[in-house]
């Protein structure tokens, strides 16, 4: 099966294709959900080289997730509290995503595994 990725995502002024942009987008979203990858309020924990680029803490990661949003942002507790609050990747992507589900409507719901290998990244 193919999706034709090169016909999803074109550039209305010209129709060229958007791949590289979305190619940011996924390898960002993959960095930031690796494992050892933890926030303070303000800034990045450095716990893997790997992973290096980010330097925004949780609240502002979030922040700019959802810097159009009127109201208050619903904040996640942090995942680890000793010897320091800190908040994983994936509670960056779910306080977004949580942000964004409108008022009196139902979450969303996955259960789901999934494995990515080290030989990707």
């Amino acid at each position: 099966i193919s999706v034709n990725v090169n016909c999803q995502y074109v550039v209305p002024k010209d129709g060229t294709p958007l791949s590289g942009l979305i190619q940011d987008h996924v390898i960002s979203g993959v960095r930031l959900s690796l494992r050892g990858v933890f926030f303070d309020s303000h800034r990045r924990v450095e716990t893997d080289s790997m992973t290096g680029g980010f330097r925004e803490g949780y609240q502002q990661l979030v922040y700019q997730g959802l810097s159009n949003k009127r109201g208050d942002i619903e904040l996640l507790p942090p995942a680890i509290l000793k010897p320091a609050r800190l908040w994983s990747g994936k509670q960056v992507l779910s306080t977004i995503i949580l942000n964004t589900i409108p008022t009196g409507k139902y979450p969303i719901n996955l259960t789901g595994t999934a494995k990515i290998s080290s030989k990707v990244l």
